[in-house]
């Protein structure tokens, strides 16, 4: 009878750990030595990430890719941002992307994880050297939060809300309103 690695597991998890996971469908992250289960993403989340995505597609130059759900090895924690702006040629790499081949990490905030999007993941990705971090909610306004590193910690630099129009030129030049990322009302 094979073992369950998932209810076998009594140490402290890592980000090999998450490596050698089946692929059963389901999103994982290891934190704090602790394996996550995401829950599925809303319409909602999910209609805001592709907006996300087709705004920062055409602006990219081509050594840069954008992706959805993609993990980031962040030492011993293993994170899955919405979005990642990363190295193209870092694509080949087998498992996780490594925290140097991303440039921005992008979280669409969501109820259920509105304190890991917000607190945690900025946290982890900001010691790890990722120089960016966009936190959108499209509940507030909506509004982004755009954060640059400063040493080891993010700072904002830029915060739009609804109708605003935030003019960005790292990690690329991009403008738009935060308005512009949500779907058409009903």
């Amino acid at each position: 009878m094979a073992t369950n690695l998932l209810l076998d597991k009594r140490t402290p998890w890592t980000a090999q750990d998450w490596l050698e996971l089946p692929d059963d469908g389901r999103r994982y992250e290891i934190t704090a030595g602790a394996l996550l289960m995401a829950t599925p993403s809303s319409p909602l989340h999910q209609a805001v990430t592709d907006e996300i995505r087709q705004l920062l597609r055409p602006v990219l130059p081509k050594h840069l890719r954008v992706q959805e759900n993609t993990g980031v090895r962040l030492g011993d924690n293993l994170r899955i941002p919405d979005l990642v702006v990363l190295r193209a040629e870092a694509v080949w790499r087998p498992g996780a992307l490594l925290a140097e081949d991303v440039l921005l990490v992008v979280e669409v905030v969501s109820p259920s994880s509105a304190q890991e999007d917000r607190v945690a993941k900025p946290a982890q990705f900001a010691r790890a050297g990722v120089a960016h971090y966009w936190m959108v909610d499209p509940a507030d306004g909506p509004c982004v939060h755009v954060l640059r590193l400063t040493g080891t910690v993010y700072e904002r630099s830029h915060l739009g809300r609804g109708e605003d129009v935030l003019a960005l030129r790292e990690p690329v030049e991009v403008r738009f309103t935060p308005a512009s990322l949500l779907p058409p009302a009903p």
